[in-house]
C-alpha cells in the first residue's frame, strides 16, 4: 500500500488537486487506522504523507491539516512520550497555526503539562483555550481538570475564574461553580470554598437554580466533606457543610428520601453538640419525610438517649423493630442498629432500655450467633439486677431461666458441625453454668431449681467435648428429682401434686440410666443410688402406688446405711395408710440397729427411733389389739435395756419420762378395766424407767407408788380368792 501510494502521489502531486485532496484522505484513512490498531510508527508515517499531500491543496484544506497533525501529535505521544514529545508538541503547534481549534490548544496544555508544568507557554496556552470561540463545556473543564491534576492550581482557579465570567448566563455555570469547590476543598482553602457555595445558594434562590446532576454532584461532595469532619470529631464544622447542602435543596425535593437522611445527619450533629432544641426539629423532619426508615428510627432513639428519656428511646426501639416487617428495609443494617442501640444504652447506663432493646433482636434475629450474644448480655444484666439489695429475685430468675431456654432452642437447631461447633459448645456450657449457679440459690422455689436444673441436663448434651459431662448430667437429674419432690410436697392442688409425683419417678428413672453409662453397666452404690431409693419410695407412697417392698429390701441389702435414710422410711410409711405401718416398724428397728452399730452413740437419735416405735403401736385403742401391745412391750423393754447401758445423761430425760408415762398409762388403763395382771405388768415397768429419772422423779414417785402397791394389793386379793 506504501509503494502504490508513493507512485500515486508522484503522479498527482502538482498536477490534479483533486486526485491529491482524495489520496491525502486515504493516507489520513490509513493512519487512523494504524492508530487505533496500537501501530502508532506506522500511524505517524501515513499522517505525514497525508499532510505533505495536502499541503497547499484547496481539496483538503487547513481544517483537515490542522486535525491531521494533532492525530499526529497524539500519535507521537502514544508511541513514546518521553522520547518524541517535542515533535507532538511541534506538531500540535502547526496544527492551531493551520486551523485554530481549542482541542488543539487544549493539547498543548496536556503535552506541556506533561513534560514541563512550570513552561511560560501554559499561561498563553491555556487562556487560547478557555477563550476560544468553539470551546464546549465539557473540553472546558476537562482543560481545568488537568491543570489541577498538575498541581498548577493557580492557574486551574484562573482558569474557572474566566469560565464563570464567560458562562454566567448559561446553564453550565454550576458545573464549573462546583470544579471550583472540590479544587478548593482539595486545597483546603476552606473560607473561598464556603464563598463559592454562597454564591451559589444566592444565585439558585434568585432564579437560576442548578440542574439536576450539577446539584447531586454538589451534594455529593458537600456530604464527603462532612463525612471527613465527623471522622475528625468536627461536629461543627460538618455542620456547616450538610446546611450548605441543606440550602441546596429545593421545593420539588420536599418529600426527596436525601433530604431526610440530611435531616438525620444534621440532627446527628446537633445531639454530639448537646444541642437538642435544634436536633428534634432536624428529627422531625426526617420523621415526616422516612419515618419508616431504620435509620430514622435510630437517629430518634440516639435523641431520646441524649435527653435521658426512656420512654421515648423504648418507643424508638419498638419502631425500629417493626421497620423489618416492611417492605424495603435492609434486614441486616436494621439488626444491626438495634445491636448498636443496646450499646449505646449500655454506654449511657440504661440497662432497662439496653434489655428491651436486645430482647427485640433476641425476637427477631435469624443468626445464631448474634442471639446468643444477645441473650449472654441480658443474662449478664439480669445478674447484676439480682445482686442488688432489694431486687425481686423471683423476677429476674425467672428472666434469666427465659433466656436460657431461648438459648437452648437456637443450640439445638442450630447446624452442629464444621468450624462453629467447638464455638457452639462453648456457649452451651456459659449458659449451663449460669443456670446450674442460679438453681443452687432456689432453695426456696423448688419448681424453679427443677427448671434451671433440667435446663442444665438438656444444655450439658450439647457439651459433647468434656468427658466429665455425664457425671455433671447425673447431678442435675438427681437435683432435679430432689426439687420436683419438694415441689410435689409444697403443692396444694392435688393433681399438680400427681404430675410433678410421676414426673419425680422419671426423673429417678432418668438419673439411674445415666449412673448405669457411667459405671458401664455395674450399678455401683454410691450415696446417690440411696437418694434415688428414698425420692422413688416417697413419690410412690405419696401416690398409693405398690412396689415399697421393693424398695425398702433394696435399700436393706445396700452397706454402711446411714441411720437417717430408715428414719426418712419410717417417717414417711408412718404417715401413709395403715397397711405400710409394717415397713415403719421395719425401718424404725433397722435405724436402731445402725445407731447401737455406730462406735459413738447418739443416744438423742435413738430416743427419737424409740419414741417412733412405741407410738406406732400404741395408740388410744390399741389396748384392744393384743398383738400391737405385744409389739409395744418388746419396744419398751428394749428401750429400757439401751437406757440401763448409757451413760448417765446421755439418753434424754425427757424421752425416759415420755417412755414411762406411755408404759403407766397402759398399766393404769387396764387397772381400770379390771385387769389387774397386766396393770401390774405395765406399771412395773414403768417404775423400772422411773429409776432413770432425775430432775422429774420427785415430781412422780410418790403418786405412781402409791397408785402401785393399790394394784399389788388388788392383785394379792386375787390370788388369795383363787387359792381359797
Amino acid at each position: 500500500a506504501g509503494a502504490l501510494v508513493r507512485e500515486a502521489k508522484g503522479l498527482v502531486m502538482n498536477r490534479l488537486e483533486r486526485e491529491t485532496g482524495h489520496l491525502s484522505m486515504v493516507c489520513y484513512n490509513f493512519g487512523l487506522d494504524m492508530f487505533q490498531k496500537g501501530s502508532y510508527e506506522e500511524s505517524v508515517g501515513w499522517l505525514k504523507e497525508s499532510y505533505e499531500l495536502g499541503q497547499g491543496c484547496p481539496e483538503v484544506g487547513a481544517k483537515k491539516q490542522s486535525r491531521t497533525l494533532r492525530l499526529m501529535a497524539n500519535a507521537y505521544l502514544e508511541w513514546n512520550c518521553d522520547l518524541y514529545w517535542q515533535k507532538a508538541l511541534n506538531a500540535v503547534g502547526l496544527a492551531n497555526s493551520e486551523h485554530s481549534h481549542p482541542t488543539g490548544f487544549h493539547l498543548k496544555c496536556y503535552i506541556l503539562l506533561k513534560h514541563d508544568p512550570y513552561d511560560s507557554r501554559l499561561q498563553s496556552s491555556l487562556d487560547d483555550t478557555l477563550r476560544h470561540l468553539d470551546l464546549a463545556p465539557e473540553l472546558a473543564l476537562a482543560t481545568v481538570q488537568l491543570f489541577s491534576k498538575h498541581k498548577r492550581v493557580d492557574l486551574a482557579l484562573k482558569g474557572l475564574r474566566v469560565l464563570a465570567s464567560r458562562f454566567r448566563s448559561s446553564s453550565d455555570l454550576g458545573r464549573f461553580q462546583l470544579l471550583h469547590l472540590e479544587i478548593l476543598l482539595e486545597e483546603k482553602r476552606l473560607e473561598e470554598a464556603k464563598d463559592i457555595l454562597e454564591s451559589v445558594v444566592l444565585e439558585q434562590s434568585s432564579g437560576q437554580p442548578l440542574d439536576i446532576n450539577t446539584r447531586k454532584g454538589f451534594h455529593l461532595t458537600l456530604w464527603e466533606q462532612a463525612a471527613g469532619a465527623l471522622d475528625r470529631d468536627q461536629y461543627r464544622e460538618a455542620l456547616v457543610w450538610y446546611n450548605f447542602s441543606h440550602s441546596l435543596f429545593t421545593d420539588v425535593e420536599a418529600d426527596c428520601k436525601n433530604l431526610a437522611k440530611l435531616q438525620r445527619n444534621r440532627c446527628n450533629c446537633y445531639i454530639m453538640m448537646e444541642e437538642h432544641e435544634k436536633a428534634n426539629i432536624a428529627l422531625s423532619d426526617a420523621l415526616k419525610k422516612d419515618g419508616d426508615n431504620p435509620y430514622t428510627q435510630f437517629v430518634a432513639f440516639k435523641l431520646a438517649m441524649a435527653q435521658n428519656d426512656e420512654e421515648k428511646a423504648l418507643e424508638a426501639v419498638a419502631n425500629l423493630s417493626s421497620c423489618l416487617t416492611k417492605d424495603g428495609s435492609d434486614e441486616e443494617d436494621t439488626k444491626g442498629l438495634i445491636c448498636l442501640a443496646a450499646q449505646n444504652a449500655f454506654e449511657k447506663s440504661s440497662p432497662v432500655v439496653a434489655s428491651k432493646t436486645l430482647e427485640h433482636l433476641v425476637d427477631l434475629s435469624q443468626n445464631t450467633q448474634q442471639v446468643l450474644t444477645a441473650l449472654r448480655c441480658l443474662t449478664r444484666l439480669r445478674l447484676t439486677f439480682l445482686s442488688k439489695e432489694g431486687a425481686d429475685k423471683d423476677l429476674h430468675i425467672s428472666a434469666i431461666q427465659h433466656y436460657t431456654e431461648k438459648a437452648l432452642s437456637r443450640l439445638a437447631g442450630a447446624d452442629r458441625t464444621g468450624t462453629d461447633l467447638l464455638s457452639q459448645d462453648d456457649e452451651a456450657a456459659w449458659f449451663m453454668k449460669v443456670a446450674w449457679n442460679l438453681a443452687l440459690q432456689c432453695h426456696k422455689s423448688p419448681l424453679m431449681m427443677r427448671k434451671l436444673f433440667k435446663l442444665c441436663s438438656t444444655l450439658l448434651e450439647l457439651c459433647r467435648g468434656d468427658p466429665g459431662n455425664k457425671g455433671r448430667k447425673h447431678t442435675c437429674l438427681l437435683m432435679s428429682a430432689a426439687a420436683c419432690l419438694q415441689a410435689a410436697r409444697d403443692s396444694t392442688e392435688n393433681q399438680e401434686k400427681v404430675e410433678l409425683l410421676r414426673e419425680t419417678l422419671e426423673l429417678v428413672d432418668q438419673t439411674r440410666a445415666v449412673a448405669m453409662a457411667i459405671s458401664g453397666g455395674n450399678g455401683e452404690e454410691s450415696q446417690a443410688s440411696v437418694l434415688l431409693l428414698l425420692y422413688e419410695f416417697e413419690a410412690k407412697i405419696l401416690l398409693g402406688e405398690s412396689g415399697l417392698e421393693g424398695i425398702f429390701s433394696k435399700l436393706s441389702k445396700l452397706k454402711q446405711l446411714e441411720p437417717k435414710t430408715f428414719e426418712i422410711i419410717a417417717a414417711l410409711s408412718m404417715n401413709s395408710k395403715a397397711s405400710e405401718l409394717y415397713l415403719a416398724e421395719e425401718a424404725l428397728r433397722r435405724a436402731i440397729e445402725c445407731h447401737i452399730s455406730q462406735e459413738k452413740l447418739d443416744y438423742c437419735q435413738i430416743s427419737k427411733c424409740y419414741h417412733s416405735l412405741v407410738q406406732l403401736h400404741m395408740d388410744s385403742d390399741s389396748h384392744h389389739d393384743v398383738a400391737r401391745l405385744e409389739k409395744a412391750w418388746l419396744a419398751l423393754q428394749e428401750a429400757l435395756k439401751t437406757i440401763n447401758v448409757a451413760p448417765k445423761d446421755e439418753y434424754p430425760e425427757i424421752e425416759v419420762l415420755w417412755l414411762l408415762t406411755k408404759a403407766w398409762n397402759c398399766g393404769v388403763r387396764f387397772f381400770s378395766m379390771g385387769r389387774n395382771k397386766e396393770a401390774e405388768q405395765w406399771c412395773s415397768l414403768s417404775m423400772k424407767y422411773m429409776e432413770h429419772l432425775s430432775s422429774f422423779k420427785e415430781s412422780y414417785q410418790h403418786q405412781m407408788s402409791s397408785i402401785y402397791s393399790e394394784i399389788l394389793d388388788k392383785l394379792n386379793t386375787e390370788q388369795a380368792v383363787v387359792l381359797v
